[in-house]
This record gives C-alpha cells, sequence and structure tokens, in this order.
C-alpha cells in the first residue's frame, strides 16, 4: 500500500498492530485522539529574522526522542504513539506534559520553504475567510508569483466578509510564525513547562503570547461542559477501533445504525511534503472566540417567552442539544445519560424530521453536523477548551437558578481548536457556507451561535422555530433575534501540524 492510499483506510487502525507503530511515531498526538489534559497553553511565536539557523536547531531538538531516563518530565514534541504511551499508562507516573507544535505559512515562508499547498493555508485566515473557495483556487493555479502574490492580490482588494481582521486583538493581527500547544493536568507542572519554553524562544522571538485555556468543571453527570452549559465534545470523528468500541459501549443499544463516527484518516491527515517515508500532518484551525454568556441567557429567555415553550426546550432548540447532551431530535426533555450519538434527521419514519419540528433546521449541532452521508467528509475534528481571562479564579458552571446579573458578558469563551485535511472543504465550508446560508435545506437561515459579533453582519437573524415540539405539519413562528452578539471572534489562524521527521530535520533545509 503506498503511503497516499494508506490515508483511505476501509477499517479503523488497531492501535495493537505494531505494523502501525511507526507511523504513530512520526505523527504529532492530539490529531487522531485527543490529549485529554484538564488545562492548556497556547504559546504563539514570531520569529526574528537574525536567528533562522538558531530556531532551526531549536525545533529540531524539541522533536527529537527524549534521552531522559524520567522521560514525562523532558520537554519534547509528542508524538501519537508517545500519547499512546502515556495514555496507558498514565495512572502510574506523575502527570505528563503534552506538546504540539505548529507552523502557520508565514512560518513556512520564514524558513524559506514553500508552505504545503491547501490553498486557504497559504493565504491565512485573515484573507481566505473573505472569499469563497473556488476563487481562491482559480488564482492559487494562475498566478505564478505564488502563495505571496496570491496574498497581496486578495489584499489589494479585500472586501469586507465574514472576517474583519482590523477588529482582531493582539496577536492575532501580526503574522504569527508559529504555535505550540502544551498541556497537562497539574497546573504547576504546566506552568513550569510554558516557563521553560518561553525563556528557550525568549531570544529567538519578537513575538510571544500564551493563551490559557482550562476545563470548566463536570455537571452533574461528570460530563464536561463549555460556559453556555452545554456538554461539549460528544460528536467527533473516531479513527482507533479502541476508541469505536468504547463509544459503542456507551450508546443505548450498543451500536451505530443511525450515525457511525467512524473516519478514514483522510478526512484529518494530509502527505507531509517534507517528511519522507510514514509522514504525514494536519492542517489546524484557531479561533479565539468570546462568548457573552449574560446576553446568551437573555436572548433564550425572550424566545421562551415568545414561544411559549419552557426555557429548557429553548435552549435545546437553539444548540439542538439539552444543556445535559440529549439530542432534541430524540426527545422534548432533557434526561439522557450517557448523550446518545446514535442519532441523525432523516432515514426513517421517526427520525425524518425534514421541516424542524423536533429540532430546528438551523439548530447549531444540525447545521454543523447534518449527519447525512454527503457531509461526512466534510466533519470538522474539534480539540478546542474553555477559557476564563477574568482575574477572578473561580470557576462556574452555568445553572438556570444562577442570577442573571452574575453572568458573564466578556473575558470568557472558548479556545477553538479543529484538525482536518482541507480547510476550504471542512472548516471554511461549515463556517461561510453551512453556518450563514441554506445547509441542509434552502431558505434555513444563519447558525444562531455562528453569526460572529464581528460588525460585518445584520444584528440579527430571522428564524422559523417551533411553537411545540414534535408533531407531523409545520406549525411554526418567524422570529428575529440578535443572535450573532452572544459570540465575539476574537482572532486566529490556520496552522500545519508537520511530521516529527521534517521537524528533526529542519536544519538541513537551506
Amino acid at each position: 500500500m503506498d503511503q497516499h492510499t494508506f490515508l483511505f483506510n476501509a477499517e479503523l487502525i488497531d492501535l495493537s498492530d505494531s505494523t502501525h507503530h511507526p507511523f504513530l511515531s512520526n505523527l504529532q498526538g492530539n490529531i487522531l485522539k485527543a490529549h485529554a489534559r484538564r488545562f492548556t497553553r497556547n504559546i504563539f511565536l514570531g520569529f526574528h529574522a537574525s536567528c533562522q539557523r538558531e530556531i532551526k536547531a531549536t525545533i529540531a531538538r524539541l522533536a527529537q526522542d527524549s534521552t531522559n531516563e524520567y522521560w514525562w518530565t523532558d520537554l519534547r514534541i509528542t508524538s501519537a504513539f508517545r500519547q499512546m504511551e502515556q495514555s496507558n499508562i498514565k495512572h502510574t507516573i506523575p502527570s505528563s506534559t503534552f506538546f504540539n507544535l505548529f507552523f502557520s505559512a508565514r512560518g513556512y515562508e520564514f524558513f524559506d520553504i514553500t508552505p504545503p499547498n491547501d490553498p486557504a493555508f497559504q493565504i491565512g485566515m485573515g484573507e481566505s475567510l473573505e472569499w469563497p473557495s473556488y476563487v481562491q483556487s482559480d488564482l492559487i493555479k494562475n498566478l505564478k508569483e505564488g502563495p505571496a502574490g496570491v496574498k497581496n492580490t486578495l489584499r489589494a482588494s479585500l472586501k469586507t466578509g465574514q472576517i474583519n481582521k482590523g477588529k482582531w486583538i493582539y496577536p492575532y493581527d501580526q503574522d504569527i510564525h508559529a504555535m505550540i500547544l502544551l498541556a497537562n493536568s497539574e497546573e504547576p507542572a504546566l506552568e513550569a513547562a510554558e516557563k521553560n519554553i518561553c525563556q528557550l524562544f525568549k531570544p529567538l522571538s519578537n513575538l510571544i503570547h500564551v493563551e490559557r485555556g482550562s476545563r470548566l468543571p463536570p455537571n452533574d453527570q461528570g460530563n464536561s461542559t463549555e460556559h453556555f452549559g452545554y456538554v461539549d465534545n460528544i460528536s467527533n470523528p473516531i479513527f482507533f477501533k479502541q476508541d469505536y468500541e468504547k463509544a459503542k459501549a456507551r450508546e443505548l443499544p450498543a451500536q451505530f445504525d443511525k450515525h457511525n463516527p467512524k473516519a478514514s484518516l483522510s478526512l484529518v491527515l494530509v502527505d507531509d511534503p517534507y517528511g519522507g517515508e510514514n509522514a504525514y500532518g494536519s492542517y489546524l484551525v484557531f479561533q479565539k472566540l468570546e462568548q457573552n454568556v449574560k446576553r446568551f441567557s437573555d436572548q433564550i429567555d425572550q424566545l421562551r417567552e415568545r414561544l411559549g415553550i419552557s426555557k429548557e426546550l429553548a435552549e435545546a432548540f437553539v444548540i439542538g442539544r439539552f444543556k445535559d447532551g440529549t439530542p432534541v431530535i430524540m426527545s422534548s426533555i432533557s434526561g439522557m445519560n450517557p448523550p446518545p450519538n446514535n442519532f441523525n434527521y432523516y432515514e426513517d419514519e421517526w427520525d425524518n424530521d425534514n421541516v424542524g419540528m423536533r429540532c430546528p433546521l438551523h439548530a447549531h449541532i444540525r447545521k454543523m453536523n447534518p449527519r447525512r452521508g454527503l457531509y461526512r467528509d466534510n466533519r470538522i475534528v474539534r480539540r478546542g477548551i474553555t477559557y476564563d481571562d477574568r482575574t477572578c479564579s473561580s470557576k462556574f458552571l452555568p445553572k438556570h437558578s444562577q442570577e442573571a446579573s452574575s453572568l458573564p458578558e466578556e473575558h470568557v469563551g472558548i479556545l477553538f481548536m479543529c484538525f482536518q485535511s482541507n480547510i476550504g472543504k471542512q472548516y471554511e465550508a461549515l463556517i461561510k457556507e453551512w453556518g450563514l446560508q441554506g445547509t441542509p435545506k434552502s431558505d434555513v437561515g444563519a447558525d444562531p451561535i455562528l453569526a460572529f459579533n464581528d460588525g460585518s453582519h445584520h444584528d440579527s437573524v430571522e428564524q422559523n422555530w417551533p411553537l411545540r415540539w414534535g408533531g407531523m405539519k409545520p406549525i411554526q413562528q418567524k422570529e428575529a433575534l440578535p443572535w450573532n452578539h452572544v459570540i465575539r471572534n476574537l482572532g486566529g489562524g490556520y496552522f500545519f501540524a508537520p511530521s516529527l521527521s521534517f521537524l528533526k530535520s529542519l536544519p538541513s533545509f537551506p
């Protein structure tokens, strides 16, 4: 099997099969399976132009296999194979620090290396999201000056679109060359690792910025949530046989006959053009998304009053799940634990909800994952975490009984991260085409969560909301609410997770 064919695997990867270990040893961790740590640090770097040789050597050392007998204390980029080893023995050793390293297209250009050939990646997030995918592809094919020329051409005639980079906060309005992700379930150990990395790169960089992520306390069922109070990261593609069997066992009954989370490696991996044999990487999207929790709660109250339904059902209509993860397509009340993932919206008599009477057509999870065969190749692999930038260290879990005045309006949100093999086909399709237009059907309207508050869209979006749950006739009411104010996009970027073999060989590139 050649290297490219390997990505289109029909069967899931079996971690007990040693023939996969070389592949996993050369792939960065966190792509095929989440690192599962509680705390994170995203460290953004802009390199000094005069330090190219020293930076190459430093990165190559970080990619080498650890020589420390106590390897969990030795900072090295974590391979997928090392991540598997750490997971197997995590209860018998001190908490280990997980380590990823990513380059932006500007980072590759800093090293005088042509960036991997995803058009959106080469152009960059701020410019790429302004333009339809077919325009990007046409420019990439026809402009002889390459990615830099494409970027300059686009910048020369930029129009206001979904992303207005002028409204991004520091450092996302700057040229970022690399991002390092550190993660640990013990915050003191993570802080020590952060300090070591920042000291290492301080002489080599003119920009060092750190974002701090942390999981919120679990809900009453023990599931992690985000700041609006919903269980998060329930549905993600699965690549390993062992993970699939565990996920199937959580379903009642234990099967995936309506929605199968299996995925081939091609969904998330591409050949690393500079890594040699068994070398793969993945494109990463990062965004800092601020959540206005008070406004979200207020608008839920407005929706509840206008439709004459319970607050709990109004919350479920907006997201597509109740706060405990129960899919609203399956139930008019919460209480399904563990949260099911084996459901769809179309395929049999009970699930067929083409008019959105049990789950509105514009509900967030329905827009982002229509759960139909046609859209399976557009799925993304989410790896984000919540953040809280307030000076107060106390964390909270939003509850119905909480006073609205105590809910935050800023400084909390999600450090959104997702992996994919094609940014335009996956992430940008969700944001530019599905989130704001008529997917899964025409005239559906915008996803109320993804209408970012960046000044480039109307203050409200009109939606068709059911007046009650269920039924076969479209008894609906049209309501306009300013949903775009619940999320503010503070900035982000596109990155690539290179193979370890490329990072080790970086000093050999002229």
